[in-house]
């Protein structure tokens, strides 16, 4: 049996600057809150609504990490974030600063998500 490599697990109607939030926040701000982040997804948009494709390898070393990494204070700690990061975006006064905002909030909507799926 052949194991495929990516896995569809999302489709939504996003913006552009959606998907770029999207991306940067499941890569480099997911890493810097877990040492892991997912590099090699593949967002793929038609009629108006963007699927994306995860790394089957990355899904399962991102189960692993969780399952290793998130403790109940780590999520407080993320929450928090989150709160501080909405509080901060009431006053954006640009495009580039709610874009850095919004991808900064991607680690706490990809482990909410996560939550949903794996109450236990």
């Amino acid at each position: 049996m052949v194991k495929m490599r990516f896995k569809e697990l999302v489709t939504r109607h996003v913006s552009l600057l959606d998907v770029k939030a999207w991306h940067e926040g499941e890569s480099k701000e997911l890493k810097k809150w877990f040492g892991f982040g997912f590099f090699n997804h593949i967002f793929v948009s038609e009629n108006g609504r963007v699927t994306v494709y995860y790394d089957t390898e990355e899904l399962d070393k991102f189960d692993e990490i969780i399952r290793e990494k998130l403790t109940e204070d780590l999520f407080n700690e993320l929450c928090d974030y989150l709160f501080e990061l909405i509080e901060k975006s009431k006053n954006a006064a640009s495009d580039e600063e709610i874009f850095e905002l919004y991808s900064k909030m991607w680690p706490a909507f990809t482990i909410f998500d996560e939550l949903s799926k794996h109450p236990e």
